[in-house]
């Protein structure tokens, strides 16, 4: 009896599994490099703007980032499924800290998992979903920075948590072996990367 528990468990993981990635394969999405709204893989024109999608993706800016870390974490924040992400740019005058869209695919694969299993589910289904919402991130950051790092456009200014000087930047910034942090009325603020990220950062900082 019990073994065939454990059995039927196994099997509606691993179909549950199969399902969602199904469906994730199926969803492609498109951003437009004018405004960044979402747009679906087959759409011709921006729903935001109106640009023709294939126009809006041709690069027209030469400048680019002398460093861009993805997906650094805001320290001292509170989140399971819904985990604020920020990405750390810098260019030839200051430091943007970017503070990326929330997706719920983690969300619901949780949810789902734990719904239809129990926390082995749960666990199985937030893996899943922060696959996807990690793939929404990097769509939304493609319609900005392309892969060596050149500025697309100037939409992440709109979801910029904070700018900082280059000229300042000693004087505000605190760095560690993986993460800086600055204090703002009063309040301190701390975001973390990886060791390697972190030298990468520390070092244009030094080459600037």
């Amino acid at each position: 009896m019990y073994i065939t528990k454990v059995y039927k468990a196994l099997i509606s993981v691993v179909l549950f599994g199969i399902v969602i990635k199904n469906n994730i394969d199926n969803l492609t999405i498109m951003f437009c490099a004018k405004c960044g709204k979402e747009n679906s893989d087959n759409a011709t024109f921006c729903a935001g703007c109106g640009v023709t999608l294939n126009a809006a993706q041709v690069h027209t800016s030469e400048k680019y980032f002398s460093y861009y870390g993805k997906d650094w974490q805001r320290k001292g924040v509170m989140g399971f499924s819904a985990m604020p992400y920020h990405d750390v740019a810098v260019d030839d005058m200051y430091i943007y800290v970017i503070e990326l869209p929330k997706y719920s695919w983690a969300t619901w694969g949780t949810v789902i998992g734990l719904v239809l299993l129990n926390l082995i589910g749960a666990l199985i289904g937030y893996a899943i979903g922060s696959s996807r919402d990690s793939g929404k991130r990097q769509g939304c950051r493609s319609s900005w920075v392309g892969a060596n790092g050149q500025i697309i456009s100037r939409k992440f200014e709109v979801l910029t948590f904070q700018k900082i000087p280059l000229s300042d930047a000693h004087k505000i910034l605190s760095l560690d072996s993986k993460s800086f942090c600055y204090v703002e009325n009063d309040k301190k603020f701390k975001f973390k990367t990886t060791k390697k990220g972190m030298e990468r950062f520390k070092s244009v900082l030094i080459n600037q």
